[in-house]
């Protein structure tokens, strides 16, 4: 990343109230499908009412990403949330660079 885009990338991560919507606005997702919910209590699954009628309260996308952090970053951080590759992703990348000598 450029100094620009560092900065782009800084207040994103700084920004917004929720860092669940950043995870929705990188991946495309809706947080209600993945268990974030903040609807009446007795419906987290969002299958079955009361008496057993299909509610269908999820809706089938996520929220659009604000003007303000739709940006070259955000379009960078969707292109890694996909993976093509199929990496593993199971951890945190080394952080053996810190304890190496500066150039």
């Amino acid at each position: 990343m450029n100094k620009e885009q560092l900065n782009r990338y800084d207040r994103l991560i700084n920004e917004p109230s929720n860092d669940w919507d950043i995870y929705y606005w990188a991946t495309g997702t809706c947080g209600h499908a993945l268990g974030h919910w903040d609807g009446p209590p007795g419906h987290r699954d969002g299958t079955l009412g009361q008496h057993g009628a299909d509610i269908s309260i999820f809706p089938s996308e996520a929220k659009p990403t604000p003007a303000e952090f739709d940006t070259d970053v955000m379009a960078m951080l969707r292109e890694f949330a996909k993976n093509r590759n199929r990496e593993q992703r199971l951890r945190q990348p080394d952080l053996e660079y810190l304890f190496e000598p500066p150039r």
